[in-house]
Formats: C-alpha cells, sequence, structure tokens
C-alpha cells in the first residue's frame, strides 16, 4: 500500500501535466492563428486599397483622353504613345465605316 499511493499521486500529476501543456498549446496555436488572420486581413486591406488607387488612376487617365478625343487631339485616340508622324501621315484622316 505504501507504493501504490506515492504511484497514483505520480500518475495524476503527470495527467494534470499532459493536461495543462495540451491546454497551453492549444491556446498559443489559438493565438497564433488570430495573429495570422489579423496580418491576412491588413494585407488584404491594404491590396484592396491599393487596387482602388491604381482604379482611380486609370479612370482619370482616361477621362483627360477621352477630353482630348473629344477636342480632336490625337492624344485622345492615342494616349501618351502617340505614333511617329511618319506613321501618322499614312492613317486615314476621316472615320471607316463597315457594313
Amino acid at each position: 500500500m505504501k507504493i501504490v499511493v506515492p504511484f497514483i499521486a505520480a500518475v495524476l500529476i503527470v495527467a494534470a501535466l499532459v493536461l495543462c501543456t495540451s491546454v497551453v498549446l492549444g491556446a498559443a496555436a489559438a493565438y497564433g492563428r488570430y495573429r495570422a488572420g489579423r496580418l491576412a486581413l491588413c494585407w488584404h486591406r491594404a491590396q484592396a486599397e491599393l487596387a482602388a488607387h491604381r482604379r482611380a488612376e486609370l479612370l482619370a487617365r482616361a477621362e483627360i483622353q477621352h477630353r482630348w478625343w473629344l477636342d480632336g487631339d490625337p492624344r485622345g485616340t492615342y494616349g501618351r504613345f502617340t505614333p511617329s508622324p511618319q506613321i501618322l501621315a499614312f492613317l486615314p484622316t476621316t472615320p471607316i465605316h463597315r457594313n
């Protein structure tokens, strides 16, 4: 009987340590997932903001080019990359209507 009581106590202590260790490891894993999720959300928001900014820049550039096109400026047709004057000389000046 003198050996059984210390053995049971040792088993209970080991079981408590295993239980506490698994709880601590589970809490650490949950916290790690929480931090990773927050980081991913922050990155996603930054990417969405960057995409919105790029769309706004594109829209502003398109609006400027549309105004140029309405004024008859060749930059409205070709944008920033206007062809050389030799190439423009061969292009028709009136629109081509196809049936």
